[in-house]
């Protein structure tokens, strides 16, 4: 009984010494969830998703998924995926091609009226424009002397004035294994690292817009 007892003692000791001197990445924040509304407003349940029509995506390079936005653009559809890839869909013979591949990770995508580029922001590598023949051109990658560590979506105003989120100041999309795996530290975490940024091609600048927010996706 009594070796038992004694090894009962040494597994909680290293049990807590586990829980209490491991490190962790994330220093999480406390914080009082509201009221949960459940089916209400917002949330109410609805169908208007039931008849939808799915496009494949192009199957090269060990396939595509995760496609995070899509932009109308010349009659076509553009997409993005987790590989990389700016996809463009016919909608109507469902023929899928490559335009490119940014070599990070795409994920909110829009079309510049004033060039007819794509803007894209890329977790990876920042805020991009993409020419209609599939040239990459990097718009931004820092802010303020920092580095912006997870482009998320972008949307362009009626002045020109991009407006895009950088998700988390913390968890860098590709420093920490990908973009879901940040996600899930940030989100975990809850610190409210994320943050609105703006860039004006007017003059090339970047600036923050707002920031505090928990993984502004």
């Amino acid at each position: 009984m009594k070796t038992l007892t004694l090894y009962l003692l040494i597994a909680f000791g290293l049990i807590t010494a586990y829980l209490t001197l491991w490190p962790v990445p994330v220093t999480p924040i406390a914080w009082d969830a509201p009221q949960n509304a459940y089916y209400t407003k917002d949330f109410t349940a609805n169908n208007r998703l039931a008849g939808i029509e799915r496009l494949p995506l192009p199957d090269s390079d060990g396939g595509n998924h995760g496609p995070e936005d899509a932009a109308l653009w010349q009659n076509q559809i553009y997409t993005v995926s987790q590989e990389g890839n700016i996809i463009s869909l016919n909608p109507e013979s469902h023929a899928a091609t490559i335009l490119t591949n940014t070599g990070g990770v795409p994920l909110g995508i829009e079309v510049n009226p004033a060039n007819n580029h794509l803007i894209v922001a890329d977790a990876y590598k920042g805020l991009l424009s993409v020419s209609p023949s599939g040239k990459i051109t990097r718009l931004t990658h820092t802010v303020d002397g920092t580095a912006i560590l997870y482009a998320d979506d972008v949307d362009i105003a009626e002045d020109g004035v991009m407006y895009f989120s950088d998700a988390s100041t913390k968890f860098g999309a590709q420093a920490h294994g990908g973009t879901f795996k940040a996600s899930l530290l940030e989100v975990i975490e809850h610190g409210g690292t994320g943050r609105l940024l703006a860039y004006d091609p007017k003059d090339q600048s970047t600036r923050v817009v707002a920031d505090g927010f928990t993984f502004a996706n």
